[in-house]
């Protein structure tokens, strides 16, 4: 699956369920790269660095972005079985485990930021964190809100 791909496919999922899946990769790559490297690896050094990497990520696009903000489209939410979207994370964590800890979490921090801000129209308001408003500061504030306190519940 390429970035590209696994851009699509989130954006073709509800809010939750891209996040779900955002998880569900980092927690298959985080079990599997402790059992390899036992106790160099810190899964709570490995959120931080990922929520580092996502809010860097996020500040440094939407400074790089044209003011009028990202071209939103109105998409239709897929609705993947469960035995696909398991087949893609385990597919995405085992293309994880060939890269370093940093370039991995720094993988997944671009492909959320990359949905972050791909995010359509509609898909907005199924956000558990509400934004201000529809731009992208807005949203993008909200999104890295909504996984902080997610991430929160495991540390």
């Amino acid at each position: 699956m390429t970035r590209h791909d696994l851009g699509e496919f989130l954006v073709s999922q509800h809010p939750t369920g891209a996040q779900q899946f955002i998880i569900g990769v980092f927690a298959e790559w985080a079990e599997r790269e402790h059992q390899r490297s036992s106790r160099r690896f810190n899964k709570a050094d490995a959120i931080r660095s990922y929520l580092r990497a996502l809010k860097d990520g996020l500040d440094t696009r939407l400074l790089l972005q044209p003011s009028e903000g990202s071209a939103r489209k109105r998409r239709k939410i897929a609705d993947v079985p469960p035995p696909v979207r398991e087949k893609k994370k385990l597919e995405i964590a085992a293309a994880m485990d060939g890269m370093p800890p940093g370039e991995a979490v720094a993988f997944l921090a671009e492909a959320t930021v990359n949905w972050c801000l791909a995010l359509p129209t509609d898909s907005i308001r199924l956000l558990p964190v509400a934004p201000r408003d529809e731009s992208d500061k807005s949203i993008a504030d909200a999104v890295y809100d909504w996984f902080v306190r997610y991430f929160d519940l495991w540390t």
